[in-house]
């Protein structure tokens, strides 16, 4: 299983790629959806689980 996380804050981005991501393998899981920048420190912060984080929020990271 390919753990995911996406970083964008557009949901049509976001609907469009999760269907591509499903329609490549089955086998993908989409663990966390974070539309900013904020969140997205907060939560990698954690030092969750994950295999590939998709990101495409522009921005200063602090």
């Amino acid at each position: 299983m390919t753990k995911v996380i996406i970083i964008e804050d557009e949901e049509l981005a976001v609907s469009r790629l999760k269907e591509m991501l499903l329609s490549i393998s089955p086998n993908i899981r989409i663990i966390r959806q974070l539309d900013s920048i904020a969140d997205s420190i907060e939560f990698l912060s954690s030092s969750p689980s994950y295999d590939l984080i998709l990101w495409t929020l522009i921005g200063r990271w602090k």
